[in-house]
């Protein structure tokens, strides 16, 4: 008390605070002496809403820091000495106390406490969530087991309704989520039938087209139709949905890589390339839709394989060659079957075999893919514009017979290459603007029939293999510029028919050899540079119709044995240096055209004939120029 008092001495706010310390410690001290337990007199605590109620049972979980009492827990658990002189009674538990803030064997607070509302400690503090919060824990939370962690008062009505409560927000929870979880599946199936209908309907449509087209069966999309639907034959019909499916990238993948890779190379990929236009058309706008194997090899592929290779080939042809300009390219580009209905273009068991375009106006220049067609026999484009140089696929072809581009305006040279074409029969190349030599591998040539180089800008020789040559019938090569002497060789070639150096720079003499060939019916070597005579084994030729010896320097007589060739039309012997008269021989023959050098305007007549249908003069010995030229 003395110690107390003296604490008095302060401020009237503080004092009123010290004397109720003195009289709780008197009271306390009065309990200690007589050794009697006091405790203060309760009052029954007021009424709690059931969500209160629950929320005070949420403040007994164990925190660090703080000692939880509940009704089954020893009061020794509230001092550190293991003081249980305290009173226990489970209705004054389920405070949170502070350990920390007693002293051992100080029980007074902890009566204090029991009997008050309990302070909040700020250590412990929590914030007491509302009554929805409450509702929405689960009930597993608010029914835990009893031994330090928590207590459910069975006898509080409220509790078991916030528990009832809890149990109904947990299993609407339990419903949704099965339903989100069905909704969830449904849909997943829903996907997956939509996929599997599409998948169907573009079957069915590509197996439509294919009917009407020759009965082809595309393999890449005849593997998806094998897929059995789940749906029914009801909903089939009536889903009308044509989107782009799996199988449709697929077969635009295949296709553009099996051109690239086995037809044109990256050209293709170029859209601004006859190649790149022709595999656009390929895949989106021929009407067949034709498909591609993954593996195709061109010499043993498939039908469909070899249609879809060659109808791209034929459009690559059409737009290098301004196919839009061409006189007649009906079917080109069209739903119609490439063997039955395209212009110039012939069959042999499904394979084109030939191409033939006359006068079609075509411009460009000739694509390699034309090499990818191994089954073409024939390719002749006479008479058009087709420029630049003769693809060497060309000469890949295997059973390629005849090549015409008479008239054209190809450029560069005769390739050696062209030896490789074993089972070539006619090569027709005259009036274009090759350059170059004769290449020597033409002599490997040996089914060769007719070689017609002519009218060229070659400076050539005639090669000595020609002589290998023993199926020509006709060697063409006026024109173009052939020098050097006619080798003897060619005497061997026994089934020539039509012979024609002229207009060359050839030298030397006519060889007896070349008289031989007794088949031989046009035999024309004017325009040249030859000397000597005509020998009279000139007569053994007795199929000849026509012999052009005229612009030369031959000199003599002319042979009576020419009177032998009884089928002779047209004899051209002016511009030489032969003398005396024509053999009343030649002149019993009924010839069409007979000229020699029977004028003498100028100069003095050097031939006297009574029967020549043109008598010229040799204007090159002429000082004037005012004789009759042939």
């Amino acid at each position: 008390k003395k110690k107390k008092k003296k604490k008095k001495g302060g401020g009237g706010g503080g004092g009123e605070e010290e004397e109720e310390e003195e009289e709780g410690e008197g009271e306390e001290e009065q309990e200690d002496e007589e050794g009697e337990e006091v405790s203060a007199p309760r009052t029954p605590p007021e009424p709690e809403a059931a969500a209160t109620r629950a929320v005070r049972r949420r403040r007994w979980r164990r925190r660090p820091g703080a000692l939880h009492v509940g009704p089954h827990a020893p009061l020794t658990t509230l001092t550190r000495q293991g003081n249980t002189s305290l009173p226990t009674d489970p209705r004054d538990y389920g405070h949170s106390v502070d350990a920390e803030a007693y002293a051992p064997g100080d029980l007074s607070h902890v009566v204090a406490t029991l009997v008050e509302e309990p302070p909040i400690v700020p250590a412990t503090r929590i914030v007491e969530p509302s009554a929805d919060d409450v509702l929405s824990q689960s009930p597993r939370e608010e029914e835990e087991d009893v031994n330090g962690n928590g207590f459910l008062d069975e006898e509080d009505p409220t509790a078991e309704d916030s528990s009832a409560e809890t149990r109904r927000c947990d299993t609407r929870w339990d419903k949704r989520f099965i339903i989100y979880t069905v909704l969830s599946l449904l849909a997943v199936a829903a996907i997956a039938t939509a996929v599997a209908l599409a998948v169907v309907l573009s079957s069915s449509r590509d197996s439509a087209e294919d009917d009407g087209s020759g009965g082809i069966t595309d393999p890449l999309e005849s593997s998806t139709t094998t897929t059995t639907s789940p749906l029914s034959s009801a909903t089939t019909e009536a889903a009308t949905t044509s989107l782009p499916t799996s199988t449709e990238v697929s077969r635009s993948a295949q296709i553009t890589d099996f051109i690239v890779s086995s037809v044109s190379g990256e050209t293709a990929l170029d859209p601004n390339t006859p190649q790149g236009s022709a595999l656009r058309w390929v895949l989106d706008d021929d009407p067949l839709h034709l498909g591609a194997e993954e593996s195709g090899n061109l010499d043993d592929s498939s039908v469909q394989v070899r249609k879809l290779v060659q109808r791209y080939v034929l459009m690559v042809l059409y737009y290098a060659l301004n196919g839009e300009g061409w006189a007649n390219s009906e079917g080109f580009g069209t739903g119609v079957d490439e063997c039955d209905g395209w212009h110039g273009v012939e069959c042999t068991n499904g394979s084109v075999a030939v191409i033939s375009m006359v006068n079609n106006v075509m411009v460009g220049q000739l694509p390699s893919e034309i090499g990818i067609l191994k089954g073409l026999q024939t390719i002749s484009f006479y008479r058009n514009s087709i420029g630049g140089t003769l693809p060497t696929s060309l000469t890949t072809l295997p059973e390629l017979e005849r090549i015409d581009f008479y008239h054209n305006h190809l450029t560069g040279t005769i390739m050696p290459e062209f030896g490789n074409m074993t089972s070539l029969q006619h090569a027709i190349l005259r009036w274009n603007h090759l350059k170059g030599q004769l290449p020597s591998q033409l002599g490997l040539l040996t089914q060769l029939e007719t070689m017609s180089f002519g009218n060229n800008d070659l400076n050539t020789t005639i090669p000595e293999t020609f002589h290998n040559l023993k199926s020509l019938r006709y060697l063409n090569l006026h024109g173009a510029n052939v020098r050097g002497t006619i080798p003897t060789s060619l005497g061997l070639l026994s089934k020539l028919e039509r012979f024609d150096l002229s207009s060359g720079s050839l030298t030397g003499t006519i060889p007896t050899e070349i008289l031989g060939l007794s088949k031989l019916v046009n035999l024309g070597i004017g325009n040249n540079q030859l000397t000597g005579t005509i020998s009279s084994a000139i007569g053994e030729l007795r199929n000849l119709e026509s012999l052009r010896l005229q612009r030369n320097q031959l000199s003599g007589t002319i042979p009576e044995t020419l009177g032998y060739l009884t089928k002779l039309k047209t004899l051209q012997l002016h511009q030489n240096n032969f003398t005396g008269s024509m053999p009343q021989e030649i002149c019993a023959i009924d010839i069409d055209v007979l000229s020699s050098d029977c004028d003498n305007t100028t100069l003095a007549r050097e031939i006297e004939c009574s029967c020549c249908t043109e008598c010229c003069e040799d204007v090159e010995k002429a000082v004037v120029m005012l004789g009759r030229l042939c």
